[in-house]
């Protein structure tokens, strides 16, 4: 665990990415933000997370002292470059599940990290495959509210990530919202 000397704040209402700061951390404050998480629609969906991480940073850095430091982040999921955002109803939760079901897509999480006049962004891309989905288990996840507030209408850490999510290739927790590990490193450096 780092000792914290400085104030540290978590621009993020994600339960998900809480949790994963505070296996490096103990003390930090949280800062849900309400943006605009529009973005041209000229940028590539591979850039989309780290656009958005960079907007919500400088929104939280407005809003904060000059001395803390700042972590936002950003995920996407990517399948036949097709940006599957949050779903907006559970229509199209269900055609997402039904759009990676045995299948690999790409999850890509951007961090970034802002103190004072420094800023810091990490991308991580990482490939999940789904077994075959069977129409009641989607119809009970939906159910469940879950995929609602998820990038592809799913999380890994969900029971049916556990369960249908056949093999992964990159970070675990990146997928799951942080990549700690260099949420770690990064922290380590500035408080010193």
């Amino acid at each position: 665990m780092i000792a914290v000397n400085k104030n540290v704040i978590l621009a993020s209402g994600s339960p998900r990415r809480k949790e994963l700061l505070s296996l490096v951390i103990d003390s930090f404050t949280c800062l849900s933000l309400d943006i605009d998480e529009s973005f041209p629609a000229s940028l590539p969906a591979h850039k989309v997370a780290a656009h958005l991480a960079v907007k919500k940073a400088e929104v939280a850095h407005q809003k904060c002292a000059e001395e803390s430091i700042i972590i936002t982040a950003d995920t996407t999921v990517i399948c036949d470059d097709i940006l599957l955002e949050k779903p907006q109803s559970e229509k199209q939760a269900a055609r997402f599940l039904n759009t990676i079901s045995n299948r690999w897509h790409e999850v890509v999480t951007a961090a970034c990290i802002r103190y004072c006049d420094q800023q810091f962004l990490h991308t991580s891309v990482n490939k999940v495959r789904f077994s075959s989905l069977p129409s009641d288990a989607i119809e009970d996840y939906i159910r469940t509210g879950s995929p609602m507030d998820k990038a592809g209408g799913y999380g890994i850490q969900d029971d049916f990530g556990k369960v249908f999510i056949e093999k992964i290739e990159g970070d675990y927790q990146s997928i799951m919202g942080l990549q700690i590990s260099w949420i770690h490193k990064k922290l380590d450096e500035l408080m010193d």
